[in-house]
């Protein structure tokens, strides 16, 4: 059925545009506005916001435009919407999507996409009641339902493309940019129902992983620019964008850090620092109507949990339960590796991998700290479920040295 649809769609989009790049000719790619022409003619514009009756739909704008103004009163909607430019009722707004995913043959390859803010909710998400004032909307998130009916892309890139040549990512971004603003200035004529309605499409936010968001953004700080020894010769520029966290300075012939990145406790000193700013003027994304660069490239939570402190949990946690088992540590490793492959068979999931090694692990040294050597985020997720399983068959007694270890009994 899906395989169906996407051909219909595909069919019915018709204009697919090409760009000739230093690296490669005629690279394809499709205008988010004529993917809103084709969900216009369709009938598919609910894709876009979760929502079918077209009342609903703009009641729901107008609340969601009302709240976001109190955080975010800059944003250029705003503006246009006084000087009646715009409707917000008739404003959808979305968001700016990419990430550097895998081709068949493994290969990296940057999917650049659009999806709406809202959609159909979430698998937590409660059931809404019925005649539920607007006011009283959750607003929910759009994760249900299939990607190809959410996520509309832009544009595929084989790393082919942009690897040696990082213009040609930002000349791909430059299009997308343009036909970004076009939709929140000027907007796109589509019929709907039979009638005649001129839609605004106002981008939120720029979101993916940092390795994106910092090709993108053109970032002056980013986390790989984080120290690799204890002392350098040049001082650390910093490796947040949006703090000054690890921005070193030249002290009595020495790098002095005010605000160390390793710090995570709850009055750390780097939560405390911003600015100025640490996305590069020259991006092409900031072409797109937006209040400040801060607001307009933001964080994927999920991808700074997966691959980030889930994994340095999950990790560390598992070489502390490596402690409480007898034998070498090859007969440890295997003895997890075994416990967590009949988790996976018995709650019937997908295991993403078949053995717990050094390697996944990230920990090669008995001194090293585990940093975690995959790169799949989901595994962080299923190697916490098994960890939660484990746990309470093994270590269920709150005295337990490994259960202190591993989650403090102060939390």
């Amino acid at each position: 059925m899906q395989k169906h649809l996407l051909l219909r769609v595909r069919a019915r989009v018709s204009k697919i545009w090409y760009v000739d790049l230093p690296s490669q000719k005629q690279v394809p790619y499709v205008l988010f506005s004529d993917w809103v022409k084709c969900l216009g003619s369709s009938g598919r514009l609910h894709y876009l916001v979760g929502v079918k009756d077209t009342n609903r739909r703009q009641e729901l704008f107008s609340e969601f435009w009302r709240r976001l103004e109190q955080s975010r009163p800059g944003h250029p909607v705003f503006q246009l919407a006084r000087e009646g430019k715009i409707q917000l009722k008739d404003t959808f707004p979305v968001l700016h999507h990419g990430d550097e995913g895998r081709s068949y043959k493994k290969a990296p390859i940057m999917i650049i996409s659009t999806h709406g803010l809202l959609g159909a909710g979430s698998a937590q998400t409660p059931e809404l009641k019925k005649h539920c004032p607007v006011s009283a909307d959750p607003m929910r998130l759009n994760f249900l339902g299939c990607t190809l009916t959410t996520h509309f892309i832009f544009a595929a890139l084989p790393s082919s493309i942009y690897k040696n040549n990082p213009d040609c990512l930002d000349r791909m971004l430059q299009l997308y940019a343009a036909d970004m603003q076009e939709l929140t200035t000027t907007g796109v004529t589509v019929m709907e129902a039979g009638v005649q309605q001129q839609l605004f499409f106002a981008c939120v936010a720029c979101k993916g992983d940092l390795p994106y968001l910092s090709k993108s953004g053109h970032f002056l700080r980013t986390y790989s620019m984080c120290a690799k020894q204890a002392t350098s010769r040049a001082p650390c520029k910093g490796i947040c964008f949006r703090c000054q966290a690890g921005v070193e300075t030249k002290r009595q012939g020495h790098n002095a850090c005010d605000a160390p990145w390793e710090d995570f406790g709850d009055n750390a000193s780097w939560m405390r620092t911003e600015g100025p700013s640490g996305i590069g003027c020259s991006s092409p994304l900031l072409a797109i109507p937006h209040d400040t660069p801060e607001n307009l490239f933001q964080c994927d939570l999920w991808h700074n949990f997966h691959l980030g402190a889930g994994k340095s949990f999950v990790v560390n946690a598992v070489v502390a339960l490596l402690e409480a088992e007898d034998g070498c540590m090859d007969d440890k490793l295997a003895l997890l590796g075994a416990d967590y492959r009949s988790y996976c068979k018995r709650m019937r999931v997908y295991s993403c991998v078949t053995s717990i090694t050094r390697d996944l692990l990230g920990w090669q040294h008995a001194n090293d700290m585990p940093s975690g050597g995959y790169h799949k985020g989901f595994l962080t997720t299923r190697l916490l479920e098994w960890l939660e399983d484990f746990m309470g068959r093994r270590h269920k007694d709150t005295t337990d040295p490994y259960l202190i270890e591993i989650v403090p009994l102060d939390l």
